[in-house]
């Protein structure tokens, strides 16, 4: 088990600064590449990113690549378990409120809130945060 999540994409541009931005489709002819069969872009959607590297790639070149797995792995958890567990301390705090001061409105109110506070600070915790995106290979 590799220690990276693989993608195949093509260079659709280079920058002058060392980066290129990669088009990962559905119709490039992932033949080559391991990841074909979970691969994010299975939807007929394509996603751009832009990537710093030191490899000699080429506009058209077909270029395998990766992200760390601990990122993906902590990236799913940011995305997906943290708000559940959000959702539920909000719940438990409006619970012990509602009970405390016989009310009806502060358990949802409460995990509501939780949960947009959770996504705000997220949201300003990632906004620029460097991609770890890297090329691995050019596959032709």
């Amino acid at each position: 088990m590799g220690k990276y999540a693989t993608a195949c994409g093509k260079v659709i541009s280079k920058k002058q600064d060392g980066k290129v931005v990669v088009a990962l489709t559905p119709s490039v002819g992932c033949g080559n590449c391991k990841s074909k069969e979970s691969c994010a872009t299975a939807h007929g959607k394509s996603h751009h990113f832009e990537l710093q590297t030191d490899m000699n790639v080429k506009v058209g070149d077909m270029v395998e690549i990766g992200i760390p797995k601990k990122s993906v792995y902590t990236n799913g958890l940011l995305v997906y378990i943290m708000p559940v567990i959000m959702l539920f301390l909000g719940a438990l705090l409006g619970t012990v409120l509602d009970k405390n001061f016989a009310t009806n409105f502060a358990t949802p109110l409460f995990s509501i809130s939780f949960l947009v506070i959770y996504f705000i600070i997220l949201k300003l915790l990632t906004k620029n945060k460097e991609n770890k995106l890297i090329i691995i290979k050019i596959l032709s």
